[in-house]
């Protein structure tokens, strides 16, 4: 069952392992408070892509449990649990549109000003802003 910590934490995982062809997870247990950021660091094939799978529930874990605010992510609909997570892949991807657009892909309703303090969250606000169409740039797929 969660311990008390869990009605503070948005995501917590609790001895969770998988096995995902020959690879396997195994005894996993973490907390993300409510507005903190975590970067999952270790070389190919140390589980990194599996443990954000497990939480984006493209697969269960075979033992553990993982919980979204309090409640067993088995119990959540999934479109509800993919809104709640962010997942910024290591190879970026750009798509044809916008600077803007790219910006706005994981939030479509942000405005123009969530889209600039975005950018600037992510140091890209001044080499945006130095291009001739700034924020409307063009952008091609793949970048």
């Amino acid at each position: 069952m969660p311990n008390s910590s869990a009605a503070k934490a948005m995501l917590e995982l609790a001895d969770v392992c998988a096995q995902v062809g020959a690879f396997r997870l195994k005894n996993i247990s973490l907390e993300v408070a409510e507005g903190q950021n975590h970067v999952l660091l270790g070389p190919s094939g140390a589980g990194k892509s599996t443990l954000v799978n497990l939480i984006a529930r493209l697969y269960d874990p075979t033992e553990g449990y993982i919980l979204l605010d309090g409640h067993n992510i088995k119990d959540i609909k999934l479109s509800c649990i993919r809104r709640a997570i962010r997942i910024v892949p290591q190879e970026p991807v750009l798509f044809s549109g916008t600077i803007a657009d790219n910006i706005r892909y994981g939030y479509i309703e942000a405005t123009p000003r969530e889209v600039m303090e975005a950018a600037k969250r992510a140091e890209l606000h001044d080499f945006i802003w130095s291009l001739p169409g700034k924020y409307e740039s063009p952008v091609e797929e793949g970048g």
